[in-house]
């Protein structure tokens, strides 16, 4: 009796085994076969040579593979492999807004795919930036020691403002009719690259804003009954401005703002979590030294409560041009650090 008891549980408990069993082989079998596609030595879309796997920045990037590019001289780039968790349709949204622009200081898509298979990933060939983040420059400031220099600021200030104002207006001082307007929504140290600068006139690093899946058109805006928090991917919750989650160009002139902030303060993060940042960092600006009013000045009125009194990126981008030729000639250090 006790035997009989017994058998009916032992096989249900030998099927749950053969069951677990095989489901790990699946799973180690695909894994297998993902890591061979995306080994080094590889090669993607007969283009892409799989040179070395980098650390994931993000539980949404699979991995971060450096590649040469074979129909370009076998130039370097970054792909991005993402992950399966990742919302497909934030994955386009990056696609749709960088597969027709090429500016200096924005990251440049050359090429993407889809995943048609369970064995594939979606994936991104962009700019490799060898330099890193600007949050990670700022880090090393920190570790040792040291602020950057007033000219670096101002330099950081007007390219960052040069990308976001290409966004919002393209190459011209008008909207491009044949390029939509585009609010970047994400702007933050993190997503700010850094690479060597190819301008026999400058030193400094060159600056290119990256990870547009936030971005929103101006044309997504006018749709009736739209919602950002709903309708649009997370932003970072310490660069939200103060009138909430919105897609405007007071909003991407306020995120500017707060990254000149982390550079000023040499803090990796926005420092408040006030809805309030301008009261806060007007106090604090003034504890900061070795830089000009003008310069803590003009972050600041990018950082204005009132979504209204901050500038527009074109204006912004304009006067900090007229900034950079008045300074022309006055003996600018070319290093990026100064003592503290």
């Amino acid at each position: 009796m006790h035997s009989e008891a017994f058998l009916f549980p032992t096989r249900i408990l030998r099927r749950y085994i053969v069951y677990d069993v095989r489901f790990e082989f699946t799973v180690a079998f695909y894994l297998i076969k993902l890591s061979g596609i995306y080994s080094e030595g590889a090669v993607l879309n007969n283009r892409w040579r799989i040179k070395k796997c980098l650390n994931a920045s993000s539980d949404e990037i699979s991995k971060v593979l450096l590649d040469e590019d074979l129909q370009n001289a076998e130039m370097t780039r970054i792909m991005k492999l993402v992950s399966k968790e990742r919302n497909s349709q934030t994955i386009q949204r990056e696609v749709a807004s960088l597969k027709n622009r090429t500016h200096p200081h924005i990251i440049e898509l050359f090429d993407w795919h889809f995943a048609e298979t369970g064995l594939e990933l979606d994936y991104l060939a962009m700019s490799y930036c060898e330099y890193g983040t600007l949050e990670q420059l700022i880090k090393r400031g920190t570790q040792q020691n040291q602020r950057f220099s007033e000219p670096f600021l101002w330099h950081a200030f007007e390219q960052l403002a040069s990308a976001v104002r290409y966004l919002h207006f393209g190459t011209k001082d008008v909207p491009d009719p044949n390029l939509e307007a585009l609010y970047h929504r994400n702007i933050t140290c993190t997503d700010i690259f850094l690479t060597q600068s190819h301008s026999p006139d400058n030193s400094f690093s060159t600056l290119k804003l990256g990870d547009c899946s936030s971005s929103c058109y101006h044309s997504e805006t006018n749709i009736p009954g739209f919602n950002p928090k709903e309708a649009l991917p997370k932003e970072d919750p310490d660069y939200v401005p103060p009138e909430g989650l919105v897609a405007s160009v007071a909003a991407d002139v306020y995120q500017i703002g707060l990254v000149m902030a982390c550079l000023l303060a040499r803090d990796t993060h926005t420092g408040f979590r006030l809805r309030d940042k301008y009261k806060g960092y007007r106090k604090r600006f003034r504890m900061i030294k070795g830089y000009s009013k003008l310069l803590k000045g003009t972050v600041l009125v990018c950082l204005r409560t009132e979504s209204k009194q901050r500038p527009s990126s074109l204006a912004l981008l304009d006067e900090l041009r007229e900034r950079k030729a008045q300074r022309k000639g006055e003996g600018d250090e070319e290093e990026m650090f100064v003592a503290v």
